[in-house]
């Protein structure tokens, strides 16, 4: 193996175990991160709800991770075919530069395990927040519902008050109350 290939593969390894030692973009439930955002929330005006601005930066964050760390495995991927290549070219029985593609083989093989992973755990989240989304709009519509309901009984429920408290000054005052009648209809000239 070349020392440019070498170098490269050290370069992509460590940038790999520096992307997977960072820190999540997701506060944990209950920890400072949390009480960050909510109190953010409050202050901007927006909801912390799903389908809020918040929620989609999250799930926004997520899959450009995922897109980053699939970027990264397929670098990685061609490298070693490309170590394999010159391996196989030099058709020598050079035992270090097996075991190295073998290790390289077993990282490749653990990273893409975690990378399927990932995949299944976003779409599963992705599920999870639409899912809660579609409850909260229900829930939302339900008591838009019910308080329309709820003006209209008591439209409909000042209104007959007032029509008792008019029929009851009406009687006091000796009046007959007021039957509705209908319009004369005007004979044509």
């Amino acid at each position: 193996m070349t020392s440019r290939s070498a170098a490269a593969a050290i370069v992509v390894l460590a940038a790999a175990t520096v992307w997977g030692q960072s820190t999540s973009p997701f506060p944990a439930a209950g920890g400072a991160g949390a009480t960050e955002i909510h109190a953010g929330a409050t202050r901007t005006g927006t909801s912390p709800l799903p389908g809020s601005r918040m929620s989609s930066v999250g799930t926004a964050a997520a899959h450009q991770r995922m897109q980053d760390m699939e970027s990264t495995l397929n670098k990685m991927h061609a490298l070693l075919k490309q170590m394999r290549a010159q391996a196989g070219s030099r058709s020598s029985k050079d035992q270090l530069a097996k075991a190295n593609l073998d290790m390289w083989e077993l990282m490749l093989g653990q990273l893409d395990k975690q990378f399927d992973q990932l995949r299944v755990t976003t779409l599963a989240r992705d599920d999870f927040d639409a899912r809660r989304a579609a409850m909260y709009k229900n829930a939302m519509d339900k008591a838009d519902a019910a308080a329309q309901r709820a003006q209209h009984l008591a439209a409909s429920q000042a209104m007959a008050a007032g029509a008792a408290d008019q029929a009851a000054e009406d009687a006091k005052a000796g009046q007959t109350p007021a039957t509705p009648s209908t319009p004369a209809l005007a004979e044509p000239k």
